[in-house]
């Protein structure tokens, strides 16, 4: 079972993004890819067992094997602050490719997405595609990076580009107890469509413990802050479960719970991820 327990930080000012601005983050990138030594084991579909970065946000350290598909899928609820406080529901969705070497090529998003406002007619459509990439730094330890395009209509979409990082670590701490943590960050436009962006980071933490050779749990704490001039920090907490069906097919479900009134009130989900 991935490590489950989240925390995010971040800044807020708006940072006109350049050339220059994308060219750093694309050095960062290039240097941890190519220049920090992996040590990753071969695996193949005989031998991996299940491994996702759902359902919460944490992301876990391994790598999907070479030539295996795993495709992680849910449904997530949640409920504003308030009586007028709008539900969004969401199907969210990734898709995981072993490239091989250490690397992981990923393309998802929040799949379908449902506003419904109290008083008002509800609206759907389909959110920002996301593509990105996975790569093992060693035992335990990742790098993640993502781009989110502005492939959606209104209000569904970010209406430019997110570029994003995580690195990922966690461990096993024995006695079917798991430890990890995660820090990253993003430029998120300062309003949808604007050329100005603003910088995100966070930093979370994660526990699990296995129950069973099936059956595990997980709680995890998160926090959320923007460079954006006025942005208040966001804090949530959510626990929940996760069951191996088969050693490539799991389950889970789970809740939310915001701490601080930028967090939505509360959060449930189920979902399924499989290895073909």
């Amino acid at each position: 079972m991935p490590v489950r327990m989240f925390w995010k930080t971040l800044p807020g000012s708006r940072i006109p993004v350049r050339r220059s601005s994308r060219a750093v983050l694309s050095l960062v990138s290039v240097i941890a890819v190519f220049v920090v030594p992996t040590t990753v084991p071969g695996q193949t579909r005989a031998d991996y067992r299940l491994s996702t970065d759902r359902p919460d946000l944490s992301e876990a350290s391994t790598v999907v094997p070479a030539g295996l598909l795993q495709l992680e899928i849910g449904v997530h609820t949640t409920r504003g602050r308030g009586a007028a406080g709008p539900t969004v529901s969401n199907t969210p969705t990734l898709f995981r490719i072993g490239a091989g070497g250490g690397w992981e090529i990923r393309l998802g998003g929040d799949g379908l997405v449902v506003i419904d406002v109290p008083g008002a007619q509800s609206v759907s459509g389909l959110a920002d595609l996301v593509v990105g990439f996975k790569r093992s730094l060693g035992k335990d330890l990742a790098l993640l990076g993502s781009v989110a395009l502005p492939t959606a209509a209104a209000p569904f979409s970010n209406g430019s580009a997110v570029y994003g990082f995580i690195v990922a670590w966690d461990s096993n701490l024995g006695g079917g107890w798991e430890l990890g943590f995660n820090y990253g960050g993003s430029l998120v436009p300062s309003f949808p469509g604007a050329d100005t962006r603003h910088y995100e980071h966070f930093v979370s933490a994660a526990f699990g413990h296995d129950l069973t050779t099936s059956l595990g749990v997980f709680f995890d704490l998160y926090g959320l802050r923007s460079h954006r001039r006025g942005s208040r920090t966001l804090l949530s907490t959510q626990v929940g479960a996760t069951y191996l069906l088969t050693r490539l097919l799991q389950v889970d479900l789970y809740a939310d719970l915001g701490l601080t009134r930028r967090a939505p009130a509360r959060s449930l989900g189920a979902g399924l991820s499989v290895v073909f």
